[in-house]
């Protein structure tokens, strides 16, 4: 920017000469040099003329900058009066925009948050960075929203703090919409829970009625119809006496049937008494518990399908578990190791009874047989009795637990059974 300086040619400096010529020059001189003092003055005209522009420019692009904003914004000063606002918030306070200036802001804030507001301003007032307080301003439309205040101080607070009004009405609204689902789906979760522990004490009672009847048949079966087949049995044998004494060949005959009746009903009592253990667990499940009763099962196959099952038992540590859940993995070992006999075509096998984790119990029965896919899985343990593996399946979800099958043609099964036992208590040691 050219600035003007002063000339070094003045009358004083100037040596004096006499005579017209010399006046001449002198005024000649003086012109020249107004002259040029003019066009400098011309020149910073121009340069102020455009950064007038410039400035109004700017002012007006920041106007409709402010103005048009989606933020609402209010300039108050330090006591809280409004200096201006934008058409942002006077949309959220419901009001027209010229009616605000010159007006308390606190009187657009609910009562209970005056004092939130004012503490706001002194905040501004003392600091150099943003400050921010939550109130509920009252819109001319009887709403209430609730709003964010963020505040900055303009001119170290001395003039004016610029203020934007973050609308948090949906944001709330969302958050009671939460909150009111999480209450939604706590209420759920409570009902499942005692809909659950109910379901678990509905199935304690149905295999506690189901054992009960078991028993009552087996007792029935041992009281009776073996005891019948005892005595028929020994009939027999004394018409077999009799007839061999008799001689002859009637006598000879009727022997040779009354044999016959005999090894019918011999076979009748052991189908009878094996129809007894299956239908009733044996009394030291219930007397002693559930790993010495697996060993009475190992002692059981191992007579009656000469299958060698080693019992391997770290559950005493987890105490002991609750009738239902003593009889459901027992029914379960004995249908398992009834698989191994009937398709692993192997003569061992192993059981083992274990805690994994605090509060739930786990059976395993496994053999190195031949195994099977897993889609034949279901259908083929279907068929060997009513209870199955899906069956097992489907008991073990009705007391919230869960089978697990690793098994391959030619590779062997493994099947684990888990169960949560909330009363127990794992203790490894």
């Amino acid at each position: 920017m050219p600035v003007l300086q002063p000339s070094s040619r003045t009358a004083e400096s100037q040596p004096r000469r006499g005579g017209p010529a010399d006046d001449f020059a002198d005024v000649e001189a003086l012109a020249h040099e107004l002259f040029l003092r003019t066009e400098q003055l011309h020149t910073l005209e121009s340069e102020n003329r455009e950064l007038r522009e410039t400035l109004e420019r700017a002012l007006s692009e920041y106007g409709d900058l402010y103005d048009l904003a989606p933020v609402a914004m209010v300039k108050l000063t330090p006591q809280g009066v409004v200096r201006c606002l934008n058409e942002a918030a006077a949309g959220l306070l419901g009001i027209r925009r010229r009616t605000m200036p010159g007006l308390p802001f606190v009187h657009q804030i609910r009562q209970e948050d005056h004092a939130v507001f004012h503490r706001f301003l002194r905040r501004c007032r003392n600091r150099q960075e943003s400050i921010e307080e939550e109130v509920i301003l009252h819109a001319r439309d009887g709403r209430e929203a609730p709003v964010r205040m963020i505040g900055l101080a303009v001119d170290g607070g001395a003039v004016s703090y610029q203020t934007a009004l973050i609308d948090l009405t949906e944001q709330h609204a969302a958050r009671d919409e939460l909150s009111r689902l999480n209450e939604e789906l706590e209420a759920r979760t409570r009902e499942a829970e005692e809909r659950s522990e109910r379901l678990a004490r509905l199935h304690a009672r149905v295999v506690e009625a189901e054992q009960a009847e078991r028993r009552r048949l087996a007792r029935h079966l041992h009281d009776n119809l073996q005891q019948e087949l005892v005595a028929a049995t020994m009939q027999a044998h004394i018409a077999e006496g009799l007839a061999e004494e008799a001689g002859g060949e009637t006598g000879d005959q009727l022997a040779e049937i009354l044999q016959r009746i005999s090894k019918l009903i011999d076979a009748a009592l052991t189908a009878t008494r094996t129809l007894t253990t299956e239908l009733s667990p044996p009394p030291v499940l219930h007397e002693i518990g559930l790993p010495a009763a697996l060993h009475w099962l190992a002692d059981f196959y191992e007579a009656k399908h000469g299958l060698t099952v080693e019992v391997r038992s770290d559950g005493e540590a987890c105490g002991t578990p609750p009738q239902d859940v003593r009889v459901l993995l027992f029914e379960a070992a004995r249908e398992l190791l009834l698989n191994v006999v009937k398709y692993a075509g192997v003569r061992t096998a192993e059981v083992h009874l274990d805690c994994p984790d605090p509060g739930f119990l786990r059976l395993t029965v496994s053999d190195e047989g031949d195994g099977f896919e897993a889609g034949d899985m279901l259908e083929r343990r279907q068929q060997a009795t009513g209870l199955g593996l899906f069956g097992l399946t489907e008991r073990l979800q009705d007391v919230g637990g869960s089978v697990d099958v690793t098994t391959a043609p030619g590779r062997g099964a493994r099947v684990s059974l888990t169960v949560p036992v909330p009363a127990l208590s794992c203790d490894p040691s």
